[in-house]
């Protein structure tokens, strides 16, 4: 079974990881899912332009995406958290902060 098959009930799924040019968001990953692989590849270079993200998976399944996406440091995902509630004064937004913590700690990404 080729990747296009193995993926057609559910789309074609691929895995981006921000680079550390991102800042805050360095070593994030987020899923996204495409009808086709061709899809994805006339798309490529609109999701990973710039040098923000770079390609960690593609082909996979729904749950092996899922899986890749929740293998991040836990730094990582505070850097974010921080990232968010960092206004364009520098000034950090304790309530944002605390939001975006609580997110990761509902679906169990952080503790």
């Amino acid at each position: 079974m080729t990747e296009e098959q193995k993926n057609t009930d559910t789309g074609y799924h691929v895995v981006l990881q921000y680079l550390p040019e991102v800042k805050g968001y360095a070593g994030c990953r987020y899923r996204t899912t495409f009808s086709s692989k061709a899809d994805f590849d006339s798309k490529r270079e609109e999701f990973c332009r710039k040098g923000r993200v770079e390609v960690i998976a593609e082909g996979v399944t729904d749950a092996e995406s899922l899986a890749k996406c929740e293998n991040v440091p836990a730094i990582n995902l505070v850097a974010a958290c921080l990232e968010k509630a960092t206004g364009p004064d520098g000034k950090v937004n304790n309530f944002i902060l605390e939001m975006e913590v609580q997110k990761l700690q509902s679906v169990g990404l952080l503790k």
